[in-house]
Parts: C-alpha cells; structure tokens; sequence
C-alpha cells in the first residue's frame, strides 16, 4: 500500500503536490489524514499526478511490470501491465481513482474511510 500525507479540506485531500478531490464524507475539516492506493490500482493517464519513474521491475510470468516511482519526492509504487512500457527517468501521470482510494487517521493509523 502507497500512503502519502495530508489533510482535509472540506470534500478534498490535500498533500504534497497533489490533491484528490471528492474524497468520501464525513471527514473533519483540517483532519490530517494518509491517503492510501495499492500499487495495482493506480491508472496510468495522459494527465494527472506527475511521477518520475526511478526504476522498473519486468514481472514476465504475470506480464507485470514494477515501476519505483517519487511523486513530488514522496517514493510509491506502482504495477502496470506490460503493454505500456516504462522507462527510468521518465515522467509519467496517473489517476487515483475514488474507489480504491484509502483513508488513515494519521495519528491512530485506524482506516477511517
């Protein structure tokens, strides 16, 4: 699971150099909260959260690949079918969709939405 640090503000998260909006309600305003995505269930887009790919894993039995990325210097994966070559040193973006977002109280840890 990639988590990344911010906050609430009203139906957004808010991190470091990205937001996700529409987040799920009930969340307090100001709530510092991780925001969690496995690594299977980020899309790659021709737009969206930029990520510099740092180094990449062919997985050729489950035609897979791992790339080790840094968004904004925040380091995540992510896996992505081998139909879409990824390169190191290359910039690409991706969409968290809302459905497979995650969220942790930051304090607690305890998943929250």
């Amino acid at each position: 699971m990639n988590l990344f640090s911010g906050h609430i503000f009203g139906d957004t998260w808010e991190g470091k150099g990205f937001n996700i909006h529409k987040v799920r309600p009930g969340l307090k305003n100001g709530q510092a909260v991780l925001l969690g995505i496995r690594p299977e269930h980020m899309v790659l887009s021709s737009d969206g959260i930029p990520a510099k790919i740092d180094h990449v894993e062919s997985i050729l039995p489950q035609h897979r690949q791992i790339a080790y990325l840094l968004i904004n210097s925040q380091p995540c994966t992510l896996s992505a079918p081998l139909e879409h070559p990824l390169k190191q040193g290359e910039t690409i973006f991706l969409q968290f969709p809302i459905e497979s977002v995650y969220m942790f109280d930051q304090q607690t840890g305890a998943r929250i939405a």
